[in-house]
């Protein structure tokens, strides 16, 4: 979830860590965590955040490998992350509206470079 996120808005990872970005973080943290307890994967919600949080934190002054490529005009690895995650969830009838929302709005950044 980092890495749409911080190439979405191009930021740094640590900017993950502020408040306006919780409801967000919980939610994607809601969908991920349920698709991997369908995976059988044993996780919770809070456990996903909490591991996306410390990552944000011990990484703070980084950006994504993703934020640099949509920075630099370049594909990134959306179909290899959250294209999976979708793609799981598919297989599992579980919905990921907002993994969904990330996903489209990388998808559509890129198509712009296409376009331009």
């Amino acid at each position: 979830m980092i890495n749409p996120i911080t190439a979405l808005h191009q930021c740094k990872n640590g900017a993950l860590l502020s408040d306006h970005r919780q409801t967000q973080l919980t939610r994607l943290s809601d969908e991920i965590a349920r698709v991997m307890q369908a995976e059988g994967l044993a996780t919770s919600p809070e456990e996903v955040l909490q591991k996306a949080l410390q990552v944000a934190k011990a990484t703070a002054e980084n950006h994504s490998s993703m934020n640099r490529d949509v920075h630099f005009k370049r594909r990134s690895e959306i179909d290899f992350i959250t294209g999976y995650l979708i793609s799981r969830a598919e297989f599992h009838d579980i919905a990921v509206p907002e993994n969904r929302a990330l996903y489209h709005a990388i998808k559509d950044l890129e198509q712009s470079y296409d376009n331009a």
